[in-house]
């Protein structure tokens, strides 16, 4: 078995020149030129949101962009809540607030591609701009996103760490938030290398010409999640236009209360594995079995001792790689929330991701109150 220590430092070693591409391409991100102001439709899909939906429609009210430019389109999708009601209160408040309510789940669309196809629909805007319920967008979000728009560009991406407002300093917080900081480094150094691999639709932006043109979310349509990531392959696909990202435009979102919702939403992330393209399979593929390695090498160094140096050697290099990518993730986008816990993040990520993945493969999470498998099937 000593061969596993070998393939374990091999795995490092490439692992951590792929941290050292990634941020080259965080340097590439450029600002945006662009001084026009394209008509926006700010897209919310909610439901049940009644703890978030408050505080999101207040942060909306601050929005600096001018306000005949932009509209905001909440989608209240069959909430047994108090969510239609709050959002109704906001009329007053923000003029150009539009709300609609779905009551009957159609089968042929997943849940949350429907509330955004429905918005889209009725909205008016050049631009389609997304977010979540439980997003707090910034003042100059809309502003951020639009600079980086022009005629050769088809999609724009922000940055969405999970902040912990309401500082409950725990393992499970401080995991989401160290894992969106990552994943947020990713999908921008990636971009700025030319070669986008996911997004978050909890700041995304794309024009709604190219997204008719291409045929809406297509053949993914009946997928529960993917409306971020599936979405940009297909315009990748699809088109030869640009696909940006905004490095001031920062929505902060929170993290998943418990363990249990924690869980399902990182099987729903998951369950869509097996649509993405076979470049970013073969990435996603490195990247868990380099996992999966060192889970396998570490029993194996009470067998053979004398492997230990290969074992901390490998170990070493992901973590001050992982580290200083995350740190200088964090330094790029202003982020001065401390690392907390990193140490014990470090050391449980192996096996979320190994666990998590290969659970995420068969498709079945628990989503807003309702069993589903990757496809629009309730169960």
């Amino acid at each position: 078995m000593m061969w596993i220590f070998y393939v374990l430092l091999f795995y490092s070693l490439i692992y951590s020149i792929f941290l050292f591409l990634l941020r080259i391409g965080l340097k590439r991100l450029k600002k945006g030129n662009n001084d026009k102001h394209y008509s926006v439709s700010v897209i919310t899909a909610a439901r049940n949101e009644e703890k978030n939906i408050v505080r999101f429609l207040n942060s909306m009210k601050n929005i600096d962009y001018p306000p005949d430019r932009w509209e905001l389109i909440v989608v209240d999708d069959r909430s047994e809540d108090s969510t239609f009601r709050l959002a109704e209160s906001f009329k007053s408040e923000i003029p150009n607030l539009h709300i609609i309510r779905i009551e009957k789940k159609d089968i042929n669309i997943s849940p949350k591609k429907n509330a955004v196809e429905t918005a889209i629909r009725n909205s008016t805007g050049e631009i389609i701009l997304t977010t979540d319920a439980d997003c707090i967008p910034e003042k100059k979000w809309i502003s951020e996103i639009v600079s980086y728009f022009d005629k050769e560009t088809a999609m724009v991406v922000g940055f969405s760490p999970l902040i912990d407002n309401e500082n409950k300093d725990n393992l499970l917080t401080s995991f989401q938030f160290i894992e969106s900081i990552s994943l947020g480094g990713l999908s921008a150094s990636a971009i700025g290398l030319g070669f986008p691999l996911t997004c978050f639709g909890r700041n995304l932006a794309y024009k709604r010409e190219i997204f008719n043109n291409i045929g809406g979310f297509g053949r993914f349509k009946t997928y529960i999640s993917g409306d971020d990531d599936l979405l940009m392959h297909l315009i990748r696909k699809k088109t030869k236009l640009k696909i940006k990202y905004a490095q001031k435009s920062i929505v902060p979102s929170i993290p998943a209360e418990n363990f249990k919702d924690f869980v399902n939403n990182r099987l729903r992330h998951a369950s869509k594995f097996i649509q993405y393209p076979l470049d970013v399979k073969i990435i996603s593929a490195f990247f868990y079995l380099f996992n999966l390695t060192i889970i396998l090498s570490f029993p194996c160094i009470f067998f053979m001792p004398s492997y230990l140096w290969i074992f901390i050697i490998s170990l070493s290099i992901k973590y001050f790689s992982d580290y200083s990518f995350i740190k200088k993730t964090k330094k790029k986008f202003g982020i001065k929330e401390p690392i907390k816990k990193f140490t014990v993040v470090f050391f449980l990520h192996p096996f979320y991701i190994t666990i998590l993945g290969l659970l995420g493969l068969r498709g079945k999470f628990k989503w807003k109150d309702k069993f589903y498998r990757a496809k629009n099937r309730c169960q």
